[in-house]
């Protein structure tokens, strides 16, 4: 899968409540991507950069 397909798996993985932490956290590694950061921009309601 590229890139952007990757970004929307992960995308729509964060609007589920039943997506874990480590769900988030392996696709945000297959985008590139801190899985933490994520998580903490995430649950801060910071928009993506």
């Amino acid at each position: 899968m590229n890139q952007a397909g990757l970004l929307l798996l992960l995308w729509d993985a964060l609007q589920h409540r039943e997506t874990t932490f480590g769900q988030v956290i392996d696709l945000s590694t297959a985008c590139g991507l801190d899985g933490r950061r994520v998580l903490a921009d995430h649950f801060r309601g910071f928009p993506c950069e």
